[in-house]
């Protein structure tokens, strides 16, 4: 009941305005530790503030991909109206500048580097979303406020689920949504895949044997204790 509850929450909020929605889900399919930055500045693919692309073009793109350059399209990963939101999100960044886009910039710039390390496998960013990057697949990390690495370490995670499909080994997952189609991030990747099936293809059960500290075993204990300030020191 909590379980589908969650789903029920997560699905309500992401009945959201277009743009906004669009640019949660370009986060997770498209920028770092993947291509373009979180907000459409320049990472591994090249930059998507002030472009001057058609609606058109951009949805042709998104949806066929460029193979040529690596760019794999999403017309049939992603439903119709989250192909959709991509497309208004990546339109809305046409008149803008990087200095509009850029973020202020925080006072650990040193923790803020390790947490966005697009070069590091199971690096935070890829996972977590803080001072309006990254992505936000688990909790909110400057929400927590963690008092010690023990506690940075222990992040609990919810909407955390073990993922069972007809011949295919289970896999721990963090559950997004349950209808129409069953979507989970993959944990069992470095870096979380979103995947999705068809009702009845999986059967999810809740909990998994993965915890936060695995992940955190990417960075020594001075780096983490880098990032936990970092962390304690965003606003909230």
């Amino acid at each position: 009941m909590k379980l589908f509850t969650a789903l029920l929450t997560l699905a309500m909020a992401q009945a959201q305005d277009p743009v906004a929605r669009g640019a949660v889900i370009f986060r997770a399919q498209c920028s770092v530790p993947y291509c373009h930055g979180p907000d459409g500045e320049e990472g591994r693919a090249p930059k998507l503030i002030g472009h001057s692309h058609r609606e058109q073009r951009v949805r042709g793109i998104t949806a066929e991909g460029v193979m040529a350059k690596g760019m794999p399209g999403f017309g049939k990963t992603l439903m119709a109206d989250e192909l959709d939101a991509v497309v208004q999100f990546v339109m809305s960044l046409s008149g803008r500048t990087q200095a509009e886009q850029a973020k202020p910039a925080t006072t650990n710039a040193r923790g803020r580097a390790l947490f966005f390390d697009a070069a590091r496998f199971n690096g935070c960013g890829a996972c977590h979303e803080a001072d309006g990057w990254g992505i936000p697949v688990g909790p909110d990390l400057a929400r927590a406020k963690p008092a010690s690495l023990e506690q940075l370490r222990a992040v609990p995670v919810t909407r955390l689920v073990t993922v069972t499909r007809n011949a295919e080994a289970s896999f721990p997952g963090i559950a997004v949504s349950s209808a129409p189609l069953i979507r989970v991030y993959d944990l069992s990747s470095p870096i979380p895949v979103l995947r999705s099936f068809q009702a009845g293809e999986v059967r999810l059960q809740a909990g998994a044997r993965w915890d936060h500290a695995a992940a955190t075993a990417a960075y020594t204990d001075t780096e983490l204790a880098e990032i936990r300030e970092f962390l304690i020191r965003l606003p909230r």
